[in-house]
């Protein structure tokens, strides 16, 4: 994704396929990493050495051989980057990583001393960054422009306050539940190898001692009790084996016919998910469940930055652009002004004029669509944005 502010200088998150030695990579998480296509060459990338240990074990395993020694300028967790666009034009970024096993990123851009951009990317630590004094002072005054991945944000007509969202604790209840009923199984897990690393963790916690870790992921994730594929050759009762990939349902009966094994897929894609029927004679789940931020999240971001225009993230692996209204009236109702104050300034002014409940900071919608066209599809899967100071609130 890019900013069109900053033109084609700065990417987050995606790879060009055309080489420009001007542009720099942000990284802020690897999730989809496996379904991107890499250039032949790599320009600068901006990440933490955690991120970038990862990015490196992985270009080793799949024999990629763009990536050289200084591609990498890494970024230290709660500091201060300067990073030159052009001449004359300098951006200051303040990076925030979660503390969870994911790792993610969120990135603080200012311009000349002002908050102009905050790019959330998949981070959902918000209350960790808070507690930095200098995270605080950053959004103390508001940002112009916030960048929030909004796909499990719901539609105004399917929101509710009490909606059951695909969340990390309602999969691993779930999942606890098919355990329990099927005791005396074996489980295998399917997921996406990146972007999962938190789940696993709380995978692990949940089933001690259970857990072994298969393959690639076995690579990424040294908290594996065992980490050998000739496991396989002789499930234990009761052990969870995960592995990165998908399996269908055909495989999945084949293993139970032969082993006995339970298969459990977790799938991102709402459609192809169905609701949990528990049944002895089943022998495959699907799960729908993706890292990336929830309405509670996003609402409790929206509420501590104050911004004044929010847009969606959008890029091939999610669509949803135009924040829904409910999350942007949840911040108008934020940054409310004194009662007593509004009516006395009203009284003052206009005697006959009712009073008003205004935010004292608006939020602007700013429209954003994706590029389909074959420039966009030679560029990369980046946002190609178009602003507008309308409200559509």
């Amino acid at each position: 994704m890019k900013l069109k502010d900053l033109n084609d200088l700065i990417i987050f998150d995606a790879f060009p396929l055309t080489y420009d030695p001007k542009q720099k990579i942000i990284l802020t998480h690897l999730l989809h990493l496996e379904e991107q296509t890499l250039p032949q060459k790599l320009c600068t990338i901006y990440t933490t050495r955690n991120l970038a240990e990862k990015f490196k074990k992985y270009c080793e395993i799949t024999n990629y051989k763009g990536l050289v020694s200084d591609n990498f300028c890494y970024l230290e967790p709660y500091n201060f980057t300067d990073i030159v666009i052009e001449k004359r034009h300098t951006l200051q970024i303040f990076t925030c990583e979660s503390q969870d096993a994911d790792h993610n990123l969120m990135i603080l851009i200012r311009e000349n001393g002002k908050l102009n951009y905050i790019y959330a990317g998949n981070f959902l630590d918000t209350r960790a960054a808070l507690l930095n004094d200098d995270f605080a002072k950053w959004i103390s005054q508001g940002v112009e422009k916030l960048y929030v991945n909004l796909k499990h944000a719901p539609d105004d007509q399917l929101y509710t306050s009490e909606q059951k969202l695909p969340l990390l604790a309602q999969c691993l209840k779930e999942i606890d539940t098919i355990v329990k009923y099927h005791e005396g199984r074996t489980f295998a897990i399917y997921l996406k190898l990146f972007g999962y690393e938190n789940f696993i963790y709380k995978l692990l916690n949940q089933f001690p001692k259970r857990v072994v870790l298969l393959s690639n992921l076995s690579k990424f994730n040294d908290y594996s009790e065992k980490a050998a594929d000739d496991l396989l050759a002789k499930l234990d009762v009761g052990r969870i084996f995960v592995t990165d990939g998908v399996i269908f349902e055909e495989k999945a009966k084949l293993n139970f016919e032969k082993h006995g094994n339970i298969s459990i897929n977790i799938n991102a894609d709402v459609a192809s998910c169905l609701p949990i029927v528990l049944n002895k004679d089943n022998y495959f789940y699907k799960f729908c469940y993706s890292p990336e931020p929830d309405i509670y999240d996003l609402q409790l971001l929206v509420c501590l930055c104050k911004p004044k225009r929010i847009y969606g993230i959008v890029d091939r692996f999610n669509m949803k652009s135009k924040p829904p209204k409910h999350l942007i009236e949840y911040c108008k109702g934020i940054a409310k002004v004194d009662t007593k104050v509004t009516k006395i300034s009203h009284q003052q002014q206009q005697p006959n004029a009712k009073l008003e409940n205004k935010p004292a900071l608006p939020v602007i919608l700013g429209p954003i669509t994706y590029n389909q066209n074959q420039k966009g599809a030679q560029g990369g899967p980046f946002l190609d944005d178009c602003e507008s100071d309308e409200d559509d609130s």
